[in-house]
């Protein structure tokens, strides 16, 4: 959330695009938690809670690749 959500330009640099992928991911993280505690109890509330844990993984594989390219202190 620290980083501000740009519209995508054609000559957007990979550090906007990462920026802009966590977002939509952080988005999704919290479509799926939705879905997920409204339909607690229903079948389909499982599927909903794979969902969103794999969205948490994607957002910590951005983070962990956008920490590692743009703010290592090397």
């Amino acid at each position: 959330y620290v980083l501000e959500k740009k519209v995508l330009r054609p000559d957007s640099d990979i550090r906007e695009v990462m920026a802009y992928a966590i977002h939509l991911e952080k988005e999704a993280v919290d479509f799926y938690r939705r879905m997920s505690e409204g339909c607690a109890g229903a079948p389909m509330a499982g599927i909903f809670q794979m969902l969103l844990v794999d969205e948490h993984r994607h957002i910590q594989a951005i983070e962990e690749l956008y920490e590692t390219r743009f703010l290592a202190d090397n």
